[in-house]
């Protein structure tokens, strides 16, 4: 028993790796949690079982897997790779380990008390526990089940239905019906339903405009340990401005550049020269730029305090709007959230310790209506859909990504794009310092993409829509309101049920 318990956790794990981006087979996302549910309906291990050979070998395999490459820290990051071992270890704890044991558990638990119908509450129970993973100072989205849909191959569809946390209760309702299947011939006729269903959520509820847009985004593949020297801001401006000029002539009508792509505080009175200097290159061309900056001003102590932003340039070289970003990195960004607990004691974790603005989110310039997203905050499907519900048709997001080696970073931070643009019926334009640069059309497909580690720019036209998803115009109220209607049903199943002890008599289709 321990032996084949521990095989099909490892198995699940091993099937999320696959099927998370950059892994080759997304299509492994809609059987993910087929070893462990099976395992759970057919082995039926008591509960100590069930977390100790169950739930913990597939929490921590999958965490390991996931998060492995943060041991691999690049040295001009200025990241303590010291550190990075017991990063990985609290990673691993907190963002996978301890949701597998609570599904586990909770469905375990169900089971002993409630009967055989306990495993149609782990589609809602999964879910759940993606949503407070991706909620909160620490929220993280990186990793949830309909990730797995974001790469060539993957299904989509859904997410302007009702959304990314929608996909995934899809994903584990399909395996629950599925094993469900093998033995009750009513979980057959369910299994039959939602496939004809899936085929109903294959048609779009956004709505394209014949207008199109003609966009770039400058992939500079600046050295991140020359960046930030004083001594390289000339160089800096060169390459952008370069880049730049070649998207102009290709007729791009707007430019994006990454994150703190000019990272100094051109607003302020001491940089004026850089200030007209990237005024002059959006006036030479006649270009609009939207590009990462370092924004600087005085708290409410008197100090000066850091910010990561956004300034938008018109085409005669004039600032139009900026946007400070509002969601920070813990640790990476900001340890803010420590200072109750540290007492103002400083922790430098080598990266920019910001402070979060906000200011205007959906910009507007000659009718076209977009928002700026940086970096950590296209992971956050509630800041997105608000600014679509607010006008936005396209999305901007610009990142820095390029502080640990290998690929499987870029590809999982840059997989929050397609499911962003799914969701909410509108392009995205990702544009990074060194990958993964592309544009997303308004279903979330990749129209191109940038080879990473090269400095290059990426043009490319796409449709802005006239309508967005169904998911962004409800507000995301519908997949809440099917979810409550989905626990009332279950609850029914359960009362309808119960034999005369309270207990559930299992209908089984001999």
């Amino acid at each position: 028993m321990r032996l084949r318990l521990l095989g099909l956790g490892f198995l699940s794990a091993l099937f999320y790796h696959l099927a998370l981006p950059p892994g080759p087979a997304p299509w492994l996302g809609w059987f993910v949690l087929i070893p462990l549910l099976a395992a759970f309906e057919f082995l039926r291990p008591a509960t100590r079982q069930t977390l100790r050979w169950l739930a913990l070998p597939f929490g921590l395999l999958w965490g390991t897997l996931s998060f492995f490459w943060i041991l691999r820290p690049l040295p001009s990051s200025d990241i303590p790779a010291a550190m990075m071992p017991a990063a990985l270890l609290i990673l691993v704890l907190f963002m996978t380990t301890i949701y597998a044991l609570a599904f586990l558990w909770i469905l375990t638990w169900l089971r002993d008390r409630r009967g055989s119908h306990t495993l149609w509450i782990a589609p809602l129970l999964w879910v759940l526990l993606e949503w407070v993973r991706g909620s909160g100072v620490f929220a993280f989205s990186w990793i949830h089940l309909s990730q797995t849909q974001t790469t060539e191959g993957g299904f989509l569809a859904p997410a302007g239905w009702v959304g990314g946390l929608g996909l995934s209760f899809l994903m584990v309702f399909f395996q629950v019906s599925l094993i469900k299947s093998l033995r009750e011939k009513a979980a057959r006729w369910i299994l039959l339903a939602f496939l004809l269903l899936l085929l109903i959520f294959r048609v779009p509820t956004h709505q394209d405009s014949e207008r199109t847009v003609k966009l770039a985004a400058l992939q500079g593949n600046v050295p991140l340990e020359l960046k930030w020297k004083r001594e390289f801001r000339h160089e800096n401006f060169r390459i952008f401005t370069e880049l730049h000029r070649e998207a102009a002539e290709a007729g791009a009508e707007l430019t994006l550049w990454p994150e703190t792509a000019i990272p100094i505080p051109v607003l302020w009175p001491s940089y004026q020269a850089h200030e007209l200097q990237l005024r002059e290159i959006a006036r030479n061309s006649g270009v609009p730029i939207v590009t990462g900056v370092q924004g600087m001003e005085y708290d409410d102590k008197g100090a000066l305090s850091y910010r990561n932003s956004m300034l938008l340039l018109g085409r005669e070289g004039s600032f139009e709007n900026i946007y400070s970003k509002a969601r920070l990195l813990p640790f990476g960004e900001s340890t803010a959230f420590l200072d109750p607990v540290l007492g103002g004691f400083h922790l430098d974790f080598g990266q920019a310790d910001f402070k979060p603005g906000g200011g205007e989110r959906v910009f507007e310039w000659e009718g076209l209506t977009f928002s700026p997203f940086i970096c950590y905050e296209m992971g956050l499907s509630s800041l997105t859909t608000l600014s679509v519900r607010r006008g936005a048709r396209l999305l901007l997001n610009s990142t820095n990504d390029g502080w640990f080696e290998g690929r499987q970073l870029l590809a999982l931070h840059a997989a929050l794009s397609p499911m962003r643009a799914a969701e909410s019926g509108v392009p995205v334009l990702r544009c990074s310092n060194a990958g993964i640069t592309m544009l997303l059309d308004s279903r979330g497909k990749r129209v191109v993409e940038l080879p990473v580690g090269e400095r290059a720019v990426l043009i490319a036209e796409v449709a802005i829509p006239s309508r967005p998803s169904l998911y962004a115009r409800t507000g995301a109220w519908l997949p809440q309101l099917l979810g409550v209607l989905y626990l009332l049903g279950f609850l029914l199943v359960l009362a309808r049920t119960s034999g005369p002890g309270g207990r559930i008599e299992a209908q089984v289709d001999s």
